[in-house]
């Protein structure tokens, strides 16, 4: 994780140096350990690595992720507790799905608590860890979840061959 985050940095030092001065430092083993309590699951590996070199973004420039925000341990938070209070309301238990499909790998379910958002588009859209995969899925698997339609369409298998796949992108 390491390398890869020093090949994103040496092309934001070049290309963006705001948003090289809006990553955050990193997160603490408490506050990583606090974001497992609170969301009642154990994160990948990789993911930890990367928090623990950059804790998301500032917030103070562009997004990180093609405009879209690199989330801290507390906007994780924040977007997933938001989520989960919309879960708790019961909303979308009217509209209704098919909870035994699974989409490449991802449960199909309006919402799930081991779906983790790690980045922000800042209107509901997001990109997600999956800790309660299909069958078919990979623990970690990335995906892109769509607020308005509840749909998702998967990334990558896990987040250390998404965020390789960004960065090479950027070449």
């Amino acid at each position: 994780m390491q390398q890869l985050w020093q090949r994103l940095e040496t092309i934001l030092k070049d290309s963006h140096p705001s948003l090289l001065a809006d990553l955050a430092p990193p997160a603490t083993d408490s506050e990583i350990a606090d974001l497992e309590n609170q969301i009642g699951a154990k994160l990948p590996d990789d993911f930890i690595a990367c928090l623990k070199i950059h804790n998301g973004q500032h917030g103070k420039a562009d997004g990180l992720f093609d405009g879209s925000e690199f989330l801290s341990i507390s906007r994780i938070l924040q977007e997933w507790s938001t989520l989960k209070s919309v879960l708790d309301s019961g909303i979308f238990d009217e509209l209704g799905i098919d909870e035994d499909a699974s989409n490449n790998g991802i449960k199909s379910s309006m919402w799930n608590l081991k779906w983790i958002p790690f980045i922000s588009y800042g209107n509901g859209d997001i990109w997600c860890l999956d800790l309660d995969p299909a069958e078919d899925g990979e623990f970690g698997q990335v995906f892109q979840y769509w607020y308005e339609d509840c749909e998702t369409t998967k990334e990558a298998n896990n987040f250390t061959e998404w965020f390789t796949n960004f960065i090479d992108q950027l070449k």
